[in-house]
């Protein structure tokens, strides 16, 4: 199963791996601070289109969340701006996807992120950049920025959905990671 995932925003995070394989990824960035909506939804839909084109996956994720969104805004913690180029985003995820028969998943920040972060081991409260990028470390993940650790663990979110086997490997794997005293043989 090939599998593309986004954590959208004006500097998106990017992550493409087939289960079992290499991921690679990044961070793109659609245009300069303070360019207009029209420029930064065109170079966006070409640059998906493109991923989709090139590396032609069975599923795309992206993270998504509406009630996030709105209790930021009305806490004062982002703008109406930026609430519109991540809805704008979104649109054209599910619109180029629509156009290319690839199935899009919409999966909150936080349903992500305790799906790569283990949901018996952590509870995820607030903001969870950090505990994000530090499991990456700690598996040996590389990358760039938050935005693109946050794309590898929706691709982890996304695999343990469509493969119960990878998803109990990782989990063995993870545990090994904390205690490598359980993976030694006797």
């Amino acid at each position: 199963m090939k599998i593309l995932t986004f954590d959208i925003a004006i500097k998106t995070g990017w992550c493409f791996g087939v289960i079992g394989g290499k991921l690679v990824g990044g961070t793109k960035r659609h245009a300069v601070s303070g360019a207009s909506h029209d420029v930064v939804f065109g170079k966006a839909m070409i640059w998906i289109a493109d991923l989709i084109n090139v590396y032609r996956p069975d599923r795309v994720g992206y993270e998504f969340n509406q009630g996030t969104i709105a209790g930021k805004q009305q806490r004062g913690q982002t703008t109406i701006d930026v609430i519109k180029v991540h809805c704008g985003l979104r649109a054209l995820i599910l619109g180029v996807c629509h156009s290319m028969s690839v199935e899009a998943y919409e999966v909150s920040a936080s349903e992500a992120a305790t799906s790569f972060l283990g949901p018996n081991k952590f509870k995820v409260k607030g903001d969870s950049k950090e505990p994000v990028k530090h499991e990456c470390r700690v598996r040996g993940l590389p990358f760039e920025d938050d935005n693109h650790a946050d794309a590898l663990a929706l691709w982890h979110q996304q695999a343990f959905l469509v493969d119960p086997n990878f998803a109990a490997r990782d989990a063995v794997a993870r545990m090994i990671i904390r205690n490598p005293a359980l993976g030694a043989r006797s």
